[in-house]
């Protein structure tokens, strides 16, 4: 038996291709860039992910900030829990200055104002919905008391508060970028096609809307069909459409799709083999098999 887990043995040789997205994604000039890394699941995404990561390791031109999707699924909003780790795992990086993490400490502070906010407004969302529902508490007095709070939490100020810290937000985030001294930020979401459709979206939106600014290279793990599934869920119909909007959807924001082909029978059998070779050879031996 086996785990589902990345391999740090290239036993699939995904080598050359690991070398070949590596090389593109650490030249700041080809930013801001999306890359989509699509295969049906135990193509080897999270392997070909791994690769790459050490090759980026080994330049100098490069930070590499990995994240997995699947581990915020329970959080409320998707775009400001990416927008959080984001910032958070690029302060703690070994290669950020001080300068740096003081500046992710200040981005951190301008999340927490645009949480509270969405809190506010889902807040009076559901109150409003439930005093619409004849609820005892529209009762004479306490309704009208609460109903003025709603009023208050919901008003324009709060919602033109949260359109100007998400601006600022992306100015600050593109000044810290500027800031890596001619580094490129890369960030890694993995297992995003373990996420619920909402999530999957959420997550791809807050990418394209909030995060992308020059410098910054996001790689994505994922199943393209499910991606695809979750556009339909979120937006009924599109996919049905002659034109295949799902498609186009997907290329608004992802500019560089890499699809890992299928396993031939023959490969197939080549890594079963393998698999039992690593499990009762040593390293050094496996790696002379290999080569």
């Amino acid at each position: 038996m086996w785990l589902d887990n990345a391999s740090e043995i290239d036993i699939l040789f995904y080598q050359p291709y690991a070398q070949f997205v590596a090389n593109i994604i650490c030249d700041r000039e080809n930013t801001p860039l999306t890359v989509g890394l699509f295969g049906k699941w135990g193509a080897g995404k999270s392997t070909l992910v791994y690769l790459i990561g050490t090759e980026l390791s080994q330049k100098d031109n490069a930070i590499v900030v990995d994240t997995n999707a699947w581990l915020y699924e329970g959080y409320t909003d998707a775009k400001t829990s990416l927008m959080e780790t984001i910032t958070r795992e690029l302060g703690a990086h070994k290669k950020a200055s001080q300068a740096i993490k003081d500046q992710c400490i200040s981005l951190l502070s301008r999340i927490n104002k645009l949480k509270m906010a969405k809190s506010v407004l889902t807040f009076g969302a559901s109150a409003i919905a439930l005093f619409g529902t004849g609820n005892p508490l529209t009762l004479k007095g306490v309704g009208d008391g609460a109903k003025g709070m709603v009023d208050a939490f919901c008003g324009n100020e709060i919602r033109e508060t949260s359109v100007a810290d998400i601006a600022d937000f992306r100015k600050e985030f593109a000044e810290l970028i500027e800031a890596l001294d001619g580094k490129t930020a890369i960030f890694v979401i993995d297992d995003l096609d373990r996420c619920s459709p909402e999530r999957i979206i959420d997550t791809l939106e807050a990418i394209k809307l909030f995060l992308s600014v020059k410098g910054t290279v996001f790689l994505i793990a994922a199943d393209e069909d499910i991606i695809k599934y979750s556009i339909e869920s979120k937006y009924p119909g599109l996919l049905k459409q002659e034109n295949q909007y799902g498609t186009e959807y997907i290329e608004k924001i992802i500019q560089l799709p890499i699809r890992i082909p299928s396993l031939s029978i023959k490969d197939v059998e080549n890594y079963l083999m393998l698999l039992v070779a690593q499990k009762y050879l040593k390293k050094e031996q496996l790696m002379q098999l290999l080569s």
